[in-house]
């Protein structure tokens, strides 16, 4: 059980289904929203991911649905992340009013099988160029593309390409000075 610290800030949690569920559990100490989502990588075959959400009783023991989101009846949408450099199958966003207590939600197949995002939140936060860096590079890497694979990336391709265009001026600038400087010698 992976314990999910805050589920209102927009977090992104990498899985990889090997034969059993995965199960993430957290604590409300105040009504509140929840906004959930299962992603994997664009491709032609979509798994069907599922997931559910139950409430710890305090009571009686046991647990108490809350709601599902199951992957055969959903509507998967392509997404295209420029941040990331990846397109993803996107599922549509479960929401669901939660009251105070202990969550748990599980991510599955019906063969527990395939690599999976699961986002909970909606609450974007700006983590600075270099933290993002890290992200892309986790993801790059979880979904099996190579460090190059990096350049798709929006914030790789821009600096780089910033940098090639103030080069390429600058000595552009300097052959421009020397040519200038040999002809009125």
């Amino acid at each position: 059980v992976k314990t999910i610290s805050e589920i209102n800030v927009q977090t992104e949690h990498l899985g990889e289904l090997k034969g059993e569920p995965h199960m993430y559990e957290f604590a409300v100490g105040e009504a509140t929203n929840l906004k959930m989502a299962l992603m994997q990588l664009d491709s032609d075959t979509i798994v069907p991911l599922s997931l559910i959400v139950v409430r710890q009783n305090e009571d009686r023991g046991g647990v108490s649905e809350v709601g599902r989101l199951n992957g055969s009846n959903t509507d998967w949408q392509v997404v295209e992340d420029s941040v990331l450099g990846l397109a993803f199958n996107k599922s549509e966003v479960f929401v669901a009013e939660l009251k105070t207590g202990i969550y748990r939600v599980e991510v599955s197949t019906p063969e527990n099988y395939g690599k999976y995002v699961l986002v909970i939140g909606d609450q974007s936060v700006n983590k600075g160029y270099l933290a993002t860096l890290s992200d892309i590079y986790t993801f790059q890497t979880f979904f099996n593309g190579s460090t190059f694979s990096m350049l798709g990336s929006s914030y790789v391709y821009y600096p780089i390409g910033i940098t090639i265009t103030i080069l390429a001026l600058y000595f552009t600038w300097r052959q421009r000075n020397k040519i200038k400087g040999i002809s009125h010698a």
